[in-house]
């Protein structure tokens, strides 16, 4: 996955500010993070879209959730990727899982179990959508190996 640079975060901070996108401030077990709400729109062919752009050594970034993400889980979404790539790290082999398994402990049961489920679609879906477009979606084989790890974690998750 692609570590960017702070022209690049500054960049999409512009753009989102631009059209009128409000940052939420959100605060988890000790974590203070902000993140946009999006549109669908962006990415329609991929629901429950997250988009993230961070640079690994500045820990500079901006985060986006789809509002196809139902809001109750909205927040652990964004997380995941917060702790993915500012408290792991880009070269930390397994990252994707284990920011994963960090979020899954901070649920309850009933919305573990739809925020398993919707990630679930996420993941599958969008290695469907890179296998395809693959300029696109960027993950390369390490990005992908990622995400077949996470879906192993949340599958062994399901009730």
């Amino acid at each position: 996955m692609i570590n960017f640079t702070d022209a690049d975060v500054d960049n999409l901070e512009t753009l989102f500010k631009n059209r009128g996108y409000q940052p939420k401030e959100t605060h988890i077990e000790r974590r203070n993070f902000r993140y946009y709400a999006l549109p669908p729109e962006i990415n329609p062919e991929l629901p429950d879209f997250i988009l993230r752009i961070t640079n690994n050594s500045s820990k500079r970034y901006v985060i986006g959730v789809s509002t196809d993400v139902p809001p109750i889980i909205r927040d652990y979404f964004a997380l995941a990727e917060y702790i993915e790539f500012l408290e792991l790290g880009l070269d930390i082999e397994g990252r994707v899982a284990k920011a994963e398994e960090i979020v899954l402990g901070l649920l309850e049961p009933p919305l573990k179990s739809i925020y398993v489920q919707r990630k679930l679609r996420l993941f599958r879906k969008e290695l469907e959508l890179d296998q395809l477009n693959p300029q696109k979606y960027c993950l390369e084989d390490e990005g992908r190996r990622e995400f077949l790890r996470a879906i192993d974690c949340l599958e062994n998750k399901l009730d």
